[in-house]
């Protein structure tokens, strides 16, 4: 689940309880003319002002066990309605709000865990030049998720013992050995390159600095190590690229 799939679901959930009183936008609104935001929140010409908005505050993640995270989005849902005391419009607005509130604890979003309580706070605002009602109802949505793949973590950060299989044509530098043109090793430890001997010659005592441009080179006692590219786990096997 994503932030657009909550918002999505969250917009749903609204706009089942108002119908067509109202409008319901899944993003905060915004303009410098105060014609076109009291639009924003009125459903159509001639209709008491009634809109709602839904926007994410922030978010945190907590580790679980294994490979699992969970993250708790916090959302602020929004909402207007047009002042108009002749018809006692506070008590009108906060049925509405009763009823979005109990939609929200009445519902599980797909997903989610689905224990967020509300929590709600109602005051008088000003839309444009239209005293409103306006609702702010915050709530969490909490989901569980899964780390990234191994095979699309950084290759540096994994050991090499991981990515070499048996049956390959590689080796591990050692030194003090006759390498043949072409032989193909990787570092003791590993840089997430690989190389390829373009001189023949016997490795030296000490471990050479590996270079990591493309196509680098580097003397290694009487033999030449060219860097041979990226190494890479393909269905837990090496691909030679």
């Amino acid at each position: 689940m994503s932030d657009a799939t909550i918002r999505a679901s969250l917009k749903t959930l609204v706009a089942s309880v108002i119908g067509s009183t109202g409008v319901v936008h899944d993003y905060s609104r915004w303009t410098d003319d105060e014609k076109t935001f009291e639009d924003h929140y009125q459903a159509a010409a001639n209709q008491p002002l009634h809109g709602w908005e839904i926007t994410r505050e922030g978010f945190q993640t907590a580790r679980l066990a294994g490979d699992k995270y969970k993250v708790s989005h916090d959302y602020l849902i929004r909402g207007f309605r047009a002042l108009k005391d002749s018809i006692a419009s506070e008590k009108l607005f906060n049925v509405v709000v009763d009823a979005v509130n109990q939609k929200i604890i009445d519902t599980k979003l797909p997903n989610t865990e689905g224990k967020s309580l509300p929590k709600v706070k109602i005051d008088p605002w000003e839309i444009g030049e239209t005293l409103c009602h306006r609702a702010e109802i915050r709530l969490t949505v909490t989901e569980i998720t899964v780390k990234t793949p191994e095979a699309d973590q950084d290759l540096l950060a994994i050991s090499l013992g991981q990515y070499l299989a048996p049956g390959t044509d590689w080796a591990i530098w050692t030194p003090a050995t006759n390498y043949l043109l072409n032989a193909k090793i990787v570092p003791p430890v590993a840089n997430g390159r690989k190389y390829k001997c373009t001189v023949a010659g016997i490795s030296a005592a000490a471990e050479p600095v590996w270079p990591v441009a493309a196509g680098g080179t580097v003397v290694d006692g009487t033999a030449t190590w060219a860097e041979d590219g990226a190494v890479v786990k393909m269905n837990s096997t090496i691909a030679i690229t």
